[in-house]
């Protein structure tokens, strides 16, 4: 084992979902990662499937970049695939908090920045491979509406 290999420090934001639970799931694998994940909920299955793994669990909201700040420090890589639940407002309130990230990582000198959402925001279609310029689904959901932002 070469010693000399840095271990990549991730900060994975909204673990508690059906993706993000999986990503954590595949990252702890890779002993190189060094795990914190930041979490404004303490109940439900999610952060109960987090807690097996050795990942350093955090209290946190998007929407307060105050509870955040210390989160971001020598952190190589951000993954942000939160959804904040607020009825009409879900769309404006996780722009926000997407929002307070970006700041948080642009000041911290955060090198990757990444933004998960499943395909389910997109129409059916045949194509492998979605983009920003794919259609999405005319759903007026909240849950998809959000995920589009």
């Amino acid at each position: 084992m070469d010693v000399n290999i840095k271990k990549t420090k991730i900060l994975l934001i909204g673990c508690t979902g059906f993706l993000g639970g999986r990503l954590l799931e595949k990252l702890v694998r890779n002993s190189r990662n060094e795990i914190s994940v930041i979490s404004n909920s303490f109940s439900g299955n999610g952060l109960a499937r987090a807690a097996r793994f050795s990942v350093n669990i955090i209290p946190g909201n998007i929407l307060d970049i105050e509870s955040m700040k210390s989160s971001f420090k020598g952190i190589d890589v951000v993954i942000n695939g939160s959804y904040l639940r607020g009825g009409g407002k879900s769309t404006k309130l996780s722009i926000k908090g997407t929002e307070n990230l970006v700041k948080l990582a642009k000041e911290n000198n955060i090198k990757q920045f990444i933004q998960i959402s499943s395909a389910a925001v997109f129409e059916p279609d045949n194509s492998p491979l979605k983009n920003e310029e794919s259609s999405f689904i005319s759903n007026k959901y909240t849950w998809c509406k959000n995920k589009r932002c």
